[in-house]
């Protein structure tokens, strides 16, 4: 049996997504470089923007920061929120889109974060159009001087021969054995993700397949856009060991950046 999916046809299907990270390792891993950058930046408020199923923020909301998620799929947001109460922490999400931002806050807050290659949703190939939209959408949630962090692969360096292939993947979800595979080829300036969710029914193993297609994330596309959304560039960073931005052998693109 396969059936294509969206992310929210069925809660499960988002829960699946969780299986692709080792989060015990991926946020112990991204804990110090974060948390240096609240402490240089006074963070106490933070907007976590495509926020999935809710782990960043809930790692952060269980020390301390007082944090907000926002997504466009219901059913991760409705993963996020009982993760969060599993927890037994007080982070809020919203179903909401990166434009909309703004009216997820109260008040402008510390920073904004962006992390896990969230914005590839947005990399148009003809144009940044809908990448600068959604980079001042979260811009426009930050106080003056308030930090806007956003990661997303270092596509140059991650595709030397136009194909990526990734680990696969499995866990039980919902009580059901789960196998998440994926493999990213470009093809001219265009980045094809093949994803294909197995989950073990009565009658088999089920299969959900999907295929999306975005531009690379440049460094200088990004760079654009975050300028453009009224932000100055304070540093760019490698990957979560705080390296310097290395465009030919870098894993990752973390750009942290200041509202004007």
């Amino acid at each position: 049996m396969s059936t294509p999916f969206q992310s929210d046809d069925a809660p499960w299907i988002a829960a699946a997504y969780d299986v692709l990270v080792d989060w015990d390792v991926r946020l112990e891993l991204e804990s110090k470089l974060l948390g240096d950058l609240w402490k240089e930046f006074g963070v106490e408020t933070l907007l976590d923007c495509g926020c999935g199923t809710g782990r960043h923020s809930v790692y952060w909301a269980n020390r301390g920061i007082r944090v907000k998620g926002i997504d466009q799929s219901a059913t991760r947001i409705e993963r996020a929120q009982q993760h969060a109460l599993q927890m037994g922490v007080k982070a809020r999400f919203e179903v909401l889109s990166w434009n909309d931002a703004p009216s997820a806050v109260e008040q402008p807050v510390d920073a904004v974060m962006c992390l896990g290659n969230s914005l590839s949703a947005v990399a148009d190939v003809e144009n940044d159009t809908r990448l600068n939209r959604a980079i001042s959408g979260m811009a426009g949630a930050l106080r003056p001087g308030g930090a806007l962090i956003v990661q997303v692969v270092n596509y140059d360096a991650q595709w030397p021969d136009n194909i990526k292939k990734f680990p696969l993947r499995s866990g039980d979800v919902d009580g059901k054995p789960t196998i998440v595979w994926r493999q990213s080829v470009k093809e001219g300036d265009t980045i094809v993700v093949n994803a294909l969710i197995l989950r073990q029914e009565q009658d088999g193993w089920a299969q959900y397949p999907d295929v999306t297609r975005h531009g690379p994330l440049t460094h200088d596309r990004m760079r654009s856009a975050v300028i453009n959304a009224g932000c100055t560039v304070v540093k760019t960073l490698g990957g979560v060991g705080g390296e310097e931005f290395a465009p030919a052998s870098s894993s990752d693109q973390w750009i942290v950046a200041t509202r004007n």
